[in-house]
């Protein structure tokens, strides 16, 4: 299943296996995501979110961090997300909140691309900007 951000990115949930082994997980920007279904409900459990310094532009959180959101219909036309992040490294206890997204029914998917290499990390995991001009 995929999931068009309004970033114009794409979130992957897998539905027919478990998280990668430890091994092959690398900090990823959208994690590594695997569902189920309880129901009407999928739940979305991800891990290795490290791709990026923060998950909602404000929010931080490090390696360990674990989010598990509840993706349900509140109606017809709205989806409703109850999601809960847990980082013992970066929080002092489980974040939870809750979104409605309504649903877009005469929007088109465009092409998106990332032209953004200006954030970097250096070799102990340090992120910074680069310039053109730099």
């Amino acid at each position: 299943m995929a999931i068009l951000k309004e970033n114009g990115g794409w979130s992957r949930i897998y539905l027919n296996r478990g998280h990668l082994p430890a091994d092959e997980l690398y900090p990823m920007f959208y994690g590594d995501s695997i569902g189920h279904w309880e129901g009407d409900t999928l739940v979305v459990d991800t891990i290795s979110l490290g791709g990026a310094n923060n998950i909602d532009g404000t929010a931080p959180h490090s390696s360990d961090a674990h989010l598990v959101q509840r993706i349900s219909l509140a109606s017809p036309d709205r989806l409703k997300v109850d999601a809960t992040l847990e980082d013992p490294k970066a929080l002092t206890h489980p974040v939870t909140a809750t979104a409605y997204l309504k649903r877009e029914t005469d929007e088109d998917f465009t092409e998106s691309f990332c032209t953004n290499e200006r954030n970097v990390r250096d070799a102990n995991g340090n992120q910074s900007v680069k310039f053109n001009n730099k």
